[in-house]
């Protein structure tokens, strides 16, 4: 009779086995790697689907539009360097640009013509523009202060940093979602292995 006793007392409890096995069955199928990996796919054909186009548009193509005249700044050393002023370009009444002056100019003419308030112009391409409000060159009265060739590059550069990183996230994307798929699939239905893994206990018992 004690030895039944022991015996009994050996055996797992049922309320500790089979949950246990239940959980790890719920986790191999969980739809979020899926879901997880399909996003990320999406993404990176996004990413192609809406970027500029790759190459920079010739010069000889490029609209040029002037801007209002900037306010003349007070003369304090350097600190007028620090104001943020907008331009405002103008086809006739029409505004095409309203922004902060383009990146990468050059800042010795710049600072020269906004002392001097000069007139500034800019060359884009016309609306509707593939390249949205991207200025290709400016000048500030007789100063270059932002070069075509620089800026198309900087463009062009950008736009094959942009395609490398949507391809690579497509890659890895697709490679993910394909492991996923065949890992559910080589594991069977979902309630498969909770049925395998009950019929050796049921024997035991």
């Amino acid at each position: 009779m004690s030895t039944r006793i022991v015996a009994a007392s050996l055996d797992p409890p049922e309320d500790l086995e089979y949950p246990h096995s239940a959980i790890r069955a719920k986790a191999r199928n969980s739809p979020m790697p899926l879901v997880l990996w399909g996003m990320a796919l999406l993404l990176g054909i996004l990413m192609l689907l809406a970027r500029t186009p790759l190459h920079a548009p010739p010069f000889e193509s490029l609209t040029q539009y002037a801007c209002d005249r900037l306010p003349s700044l007070p003369n304090l050393g350097n600190r007028f360097q620090s104001y943020s002023l907008n331009i405002r370009c103008r086809a006739g009444d029409t505004v095409v640009y309203q922004r902060g002056f383009p990146a990468y100019s050059n800042n010795p003419a710049w600072t020269s013509c906004r002392r001097a308030s000069g007139l500034i112009r800019i060359w884009r391409v016309a609306n509707p523009s593939p390249y949205g409000s991207y200025v290709f060159h400016a000048t500030c009265d007789e100063h270059i202060i932002t070069y075509y060739r620089a800026r198309a590059a900087t463009y062009e550069s950008t736009q094959q940093f942009i395609i490398a990183v949507a391809c690579a996230v497509i890659l890895t994307s697709a490679i993910g979602l394909g492991r996923t798929i065949f890992y559910r699939a080589a594991q069977g239905p979902p309630g498969a292995n909770a049925r395998t893994s009950q019929v050796p206990s049921q024997s035991g018992k």
